[in-house]
């Protein structure tokens, strides 16, 4: 943080990103206003930072300081875009597609995101400041602390989905969401069945169908595993597809054999992990499945191993429908 008081730096950076904003500060009238619009903004505040980085994605907006109170300042409008009225302020990373997030405590030590406009003309809450703590969400699935305890709060509708119950919790990944009770870490899905059994000292999120935990930390290795959806645990035959970044980058190819078409896959380094000449059709890798067919008629699903996890026996839509009829999708498939 640094002062707002003459930082000539600062004052430069939100220059270049009020032009960048569609501002035209050629003229003189124009950069006199910006000028002196800045003055009477640097007012309200002690301290800025220079513009906020979140997950290596740069940002256009600045944290500022008045006291023991935080807001942010955007430099595209040369506006306060949150107030400064918050002990904390933490930001999520939503994604390239969603954008950004700002939890936040309240002066009554209470978490919650502030207010943001969805439309032109309205604001709304997204979490109530209630909670003790607050981790990142899944789309509108917030893991939440409500008196000590955690549960999972789904803010599209305002209510919990499962009760604050569980010791600690990660997050929600590929439909299952990670708790600790008793001690041990396993995984419930957003009805709150269990799905993983509570037997782990901890466990990673799930990412590209598989999670890394570790059962007894004494053991040799740290007793590592991969668990899949079912908490079966895990092995390869390809030692590269441990390493959930080769299997997140896998991708379908086609192959052509007495003029019938074929799919199989690859790693990110080329090595095909799924054969050729076997599936005459073969879906994007997610969440751990192929959708995938050998006759071209009856569909079912196999895991990285070729071991099928879902019979072949469904029809499905040769060309589904954009939101993606074949791959699983938050633990869910049509």
């Amino acid at each position: 943080m640094y002062s707002s008081k003459g930082n000539q730096e600062i004052i430069d950076e939100i220059k270049d990103e009020y032009i960048r904003g569609g501002h035209d500060l050629r003229f003189v009238q124009p950069r006199e206003k910006f000028y002196k619009d800045l003055e009477e903004r640097f007012e309200l505040f002690d301290y800025i930072s220079h513009a906020l980085e979140i997950c290596n994605r740069k940002t256009l907006m600045h944290l500022v300081q008045k006291g023991t109170r935080f807001g942010i300042f955007s430099g595209t409008d040369i506006s306060i875009i949150r107030p400064i009225e918050y002990l904390q302020l933490v930001p999520i990373d939503l994604g390239r597609h969603h954008g950004i997030q700002f939890m936040a405590m309240n002066e009554d030590f209470k978490w919650g995101i502030p207010k943001q406009r969805v439309f032109w003309d309205k604001e709304t809450e997204i979490l109530p400041f209630e909670f003790d703590d607050i981790n990142a969400p899944t789309e509108d699935f917030y893991p939440v602390k409500y008196q000590g305890r955690w549960g999972l709060y789904y803010a599209r509708k305002k209510e919990m989905v499962i009760d604050p119950q569980y010791e600690d919790a990660l997050g929600l990944s590929e439909g299952l969401f990670a708790v600790k009770k008793s001690g041990r870490w396993g995984f419930v899905d957003i009805f709150n069945h269990e799905v993983v059994a509570f037997d782990y000292e901890s466990v990673t999120l799930f990412r590209g169908g598989y999670s890394s935990a570790v059962k007894y930390s004494f053991m040799e290795n740290d007793g590592s595993v991969l668990l899949d959806h079912c908490g079966n645990e895990t092995f390869f035959k390809n030692s590269k597809l441990a390493d959930s970044e080769y299997r997140v980058k896998i991708s379908i190819k086609e192959s052509y054999d007495n003029h019938n078409r074929y799919y199989y896959a690859v790693g990110p380094d080329k090595e095909i992990v799924i054969p050729k000449n076997k599936y005459r059709y073969l879906g994007g890798y997610r969440e751990g499945l192929f959708a995938a067919s050998i006759d071209g008629e009856t569909y079912g699903y196999i895991d990285i191993n070729e071991k099928i996890v879902i019979p072949f026996q469904y029809q499905i839509e040769r060309y589904p429908s954009s939101f993606g009829g074949r791959e699983f999708h938050f633990g869910f498939v049509c």
